[in-house]
């Protein structure tokens, strides 16, 4: 019995201990700093541009505090630092108590350092760090590679860019295999790079203060094979890998530029080509003076085949023209711009084959649909009517409307009326992003609501509105629409088509997406198109002779190149897109469109600079007129 007795006991206390020990205090055995921040917010006297990290050394206790080339006679020596520690953790300064965002740190002077330790005062575990300071971003990494005209003459047409992806390979489309050229590779700031094991020759970028603003490296590699990139930052103790390889480029050779019409003074621009002529329309601003007043003023170019001819009178605008939109149909075509003579109301104009006349009074727009400070599309149905949809900023009271919201409008050929509004939609909702098309005989609005990151469809036939799809949403993750630019286009067949832009969150770029609209629902074509765009990312779409949808999208990545893709036929896949080697000034749209012959061409606006008279640079802007020619 009393043996029975000892062992009941014996497992009572080492149930009580395994009770005991379950109750007692909790540790991660850990006392280490987390995150160590010079934040620019809280060290408003260092001018910092952004946020810098310190690189922190568990192993061998050390905290390196990166900062910037400091402005004159800025000392670091009162440094607020922003840091978290482990779980159960404090720091301390010569046994005083340091708290984050509060302590000041002293980093001045040559050799300065500072050892703070930290202890978890849960396991009674401590480690000392010590703190001192270099001029450094702290960051190493590749921000883009390419392969430039300028250092490869006579081997490439063409800039041709990539930035690293997040498996950190960067991939450059080039048209025939290059073997010796020169690479270039922009880094951050203190980096220092080989190129397959060799270093590179460091060719930085100065401002007028006399400091480092872009560092590149560049060397002669044999692009046949893949090239291993390594950037170092010594002073930070970072080392992070790359791989820069090629692919064909097919595509590319698919389409070639043809024209061009340059040194504009701004990059308004509108293109449309006429469904039943076939005519191709480019309506731009031209710096005119008329009767001493000198502005920007709307001229409509025609192309011929081989140049741009104006249309009609040049600079015709009684005043500078903002928000261009233009439509064509039957030899008459219509320009909508925002007048700067009217405070920037709505003023439309038609060629109607000898010369512009005023559709409606000047800026009589306002009053039918609202306010304008978006561009708005316009769209000439088979029948010759004119309509136009915009978003009112303030109360629309004519005809009996006293809402804001979207509001659409139509000329009938002898005077202005409002033919309905979009239900309950707020003018903060309806954004930059309405779209107008015609299909077979109906009319097709597209809107977007960026409250809810969704967008609708309503059809306008025998004189009235549906909604056809309501509230549509890509990714329920989306948490930006691109508002300037998605694109709905119709066909005599009766189809429609739309190119959305989504930024999905966690994603980390955007998905463009081609949909078909069937029905009540809108059904994809082919997978989302992933790749470095952003909310002013200029896109369109056409179709080709064999049915395959085409799309040409800016890259926002490296030097924001206008890239074409297609559909393969038989993977149903998007190809690798062809990079035509010019950029897409961001903000503005691209247009792509096919004529009556069947071609199809595609317009872009881009950024250039030239000397004035003076010898100062100016910017100047270019529409970059392509064409498919395979």
């Amino acid at each position: 019995m009393k043996k029975f007795l000892h062992i009941a006991l014996l497992i009572g206390a080492v149930s009580a201990l395994m009770c005991s020990c379950e109750k007692g205090p909790k540790t991660d055995g850990k006392a280490e700093f987390a995150s160590f921040v010079i934040t620019a917010e809280a060290n408003p006297t260092l001018e910092l541009d952004r946020d810098y990290a310190a690189v922190i050394n568990h192993v061998e206790g050390t905290v390196l505090v990166a900062l910037p080339e400091l402005p004159k006679d800025v000392e670091p020596n009162a440094l607020v630092p922003t840091f978290t520690l482990t779980t159960d953790d404090v720091a301390s300064v010569d046994g005083t108590p340091i708290v984050s965002g509060e302590w000041v740190l002293d980093l001045s002077g040559d050799d300065a350092s500072v050892v703070v330790k930290v202890e978890d005062v849960v396991s009674m575990v401590s480690k000392e760090y010590t703190l001192t300071t270099a001029t450094t971003d702290g960051i190493a990494g590749m921000v883009s590679a390419g392969i430039y005209v300028a250092k490869n003459e006579g081997k490439v047409t063409y800039d041709i860019t990539a930035a690293p992806g997040a498996d950190g390979v960067a991939t450059l489309s080039v048209s025939a295999p290059l073997t010796e050229v020169v690479m270039s590779v922009e880094t951050s700031l203190d980096d220092v790079v080989t190129f397959n094991g060799q270093e590179g020759t460091h060719e930085p970028v100065w401002n007028s203060k006399g400091i480092e603003t872009e560092t590149w490296w560049t060397a002669t590699v044999d692009f046949s094979f893949p090239v291993d990139i390594v950037v170092t930052d010594a002073k930070a103790g970072i080392v992070k890998k790359y791989v820069v390889k090629s692919v064909n480029d097919t595509y590319r050779a698919s389409w070639s530029k043809v024209g061009s019409i340059a040194e504009l003074p701004r990059a308004e621009y509108a293109m449309d080509i006429d469904p039943v002529t076939g005519d191709l329309y480019v309506a731009h601003t031209e710096t005119s003076t008329v009767n001493d007043v000198t502005d920007d003023r709307l001229t409509v170019k025609k192309w011929d085949g081989s140049k741009f001819v104006t249309v009609g009178e040049p600079a015709f605008s009684a005043k500078r023209a903002t928000y261009i939109t233009l439509a064509a149909r039957g030899g008459k075509v219509y320009a909508m711009y925002t007048d700067n003579a009217v405070s920037s109301k709505l003023t439309v104009m038609m060629y109607d084959g000898t010369a512009w006349k005023m559709i409606g009074a000047q800026g009589e727009m306002e009053k039918h649909t609202g306010l304008s400070n978006w561009r708005t599309p316009i769209e000439v149905t088979p029948d010759g009517k004119l309509f136009a949809a915009t978003t009112a900023s303030a109360d629309l009271t004519n005809y009996g409307v006293v809402k804001r919201g979207l509001h659409v409008g139509i000329w009938d050929g002898s005077a202005w009326s409002h033919v309905g509004s979009v239900a309950g939609r707020a003018a903060d909702q309806m954004t930059y992003l309405n779209r107008l098309a015609v299909a077979g005989n109906d009319l097709y609005l597209m809107c977007a609501n960026q409250n809810e990151k969704t967008t609708s469809v309503y059809k306008y036939s025998a004189g009235a509105w549906t909604c056809v799809v309501n509230e549509y949403k890509m990714d329920e993750r989306a948490t930006e629409i691109a508002t300037y630019f998605g694109t709905m286009k119709g066909f005599a067949n009766g189809d429609v088509y739309f190119a959305l832009g989504e930024m999905v969150y966690g994603a980390g770029s955007w998905y463009l997406q081609l949909f078909k609209l069937v029905g009540n629902t809108l059904e994809r074509v082919g997978e989302p198109i992933k790749e470095n765009q952003n909310s002013s990312a200029a896109f369109d779409f056409e179709f080709d002779a064999k049915g395959q949808p085409i799309i040409m999208y800016r890259d926002n990545a490296g030097a924001e190149h206008m890239k074409v893709t297609t559909i393969d036929a038989d993977t149903q896949t998007w190809c690798y897109p062809a990079d035509l080697g010019e950029s897409s000034y961001g903000g503005y749209p691209a247009y792509m469109q096919k004529d009556t012959k069947g071609d199809i061409y595609a317009t872009f606006i881009k950024q250039n600079q030239k000397l004035d008279e003076a010898g100062k640079t100016v910017k100047t802007y270019e529409v970059v007129l392509y064409k498919k020619v395979k």
